[in-house]
């Protein structure tokens, strides 16, 4: 169980320090015009696909995907 949650983290670790491409998802997203709530709700939308793609191969896909969209969000609507 030890080394399952230390494989856990250590994968979650290596997503938060490489998230997806933060930039592509600001370059999609339009911001003109929209609330903040809107531009959120965009910008999350954006990051889970990219996100989907990237953690497609990961052992622990959910917790993988998770720290990416999670990450994204937060790098790209630090950007805008």
């Amino acid at each position: 169980m030890v080394r399952f949650i230390a494989l856990a983290a250590v994968s979650a670790a290596a997503l938060i320090a490489a998230p997806a491409s933060a930039q592509d998802i600001r370059q999609s997203v339009a911001v003109a015009g929209k609330t903040e709530a809107q531009i959120q709700a965009d910008v999350t939308q954006a990051a889970r696909k990219v996100c989907r793609l990237a953690t497609s191969s990961e052992t622990f896909r959910l917790t993988a995907y998770a720290a990416c969209v999670d990450a994204t969000v937060e790098i790209a609507l630090k950007q805008i």
